[in-house]
């Protein structure tokens, strides 16, 4: 009878071992084992101790970067050109409403107004009005205002909420500032 209860004890003892041994086995597999940080055993008390910096979770992405993800993410592909010189640079991007390809220009100009500058570089068409310059033509696309209804509107971006509004001022008086954005998109009313 000893025998038999020492044979069951046993039994238990090793279906309990191999238990323990099959949780640690998966809590090894679910976190991986921390590795110790050796430190120093002979530093003075007036030597600061190193602290840990963060590791940065993603590069920043600048202004660009962050609208062309925008764009691409509504399925847009981003074609990027260079145009013009001079010594101030700013970008546009021109979505049209025929195409999910959006051209985006670097310009480079010495002018000191966006429509001047736009002309120089022949990006712009249009004509005068009452209240100032109606742009009917972006990148060769001109809009047809009077058979579907098409406009182009000009936005700015606004680099301190990080999205596009309608341009403040007239695209004769808007003054270029280095690194600034704005958009043409055509719409249709």
């Amino acid at each position: 009878m000893k025998k038999t209860i020492a044979i069951l004890l046993v039994a238990l003892m090793l279906v309990c071992f191999a238990g323990c041994v099959t949780d640690k086995a998966e809590s090894l597999q679910a976190e991986p084992e921390a590795t110790a940080v050796p430190t120093p055993t002979n530093t003075p008390e007036s030597t600061p101790k190193p602290t840990a910096t963060p590791k940065p979770t993603a590069e920043p992405i600048g202004k660009l970067d962050a609208i062309e993800d925008s764009l691409e993410d509504y399925g847009y592909q981003v074609v990027d050109n260079k145009i013009g010189s001079g010594a101030t640079g700013f970008d546009i991007y021109v979505v049209s409403a025929y195409s999910m390809d959006i051209q985006h220009y670097r310009v480079s100009t010495d002018e000191k107004t966006l429509l001047s500058a736009l002309q120089g570089v022949n990006l712009v068409d249009g004509e005068e009005a009452s209240w100032g310059y109606y742009i009917t033509t972006v990148d060769g696309l001109t809009a047809d205002y009077d058979g579907k209804q098409e406009y182009w509107s000009i936005l700015d971006y606004n680099s301190s909420t990080g999205k596009f509004g309608d341009l403040e001022t007239s695209v004769s008086s808007t003054k270029i500032a280095a690194d600034s954005v704005y958009m043409f998109m055509m719409y249709t009313g």
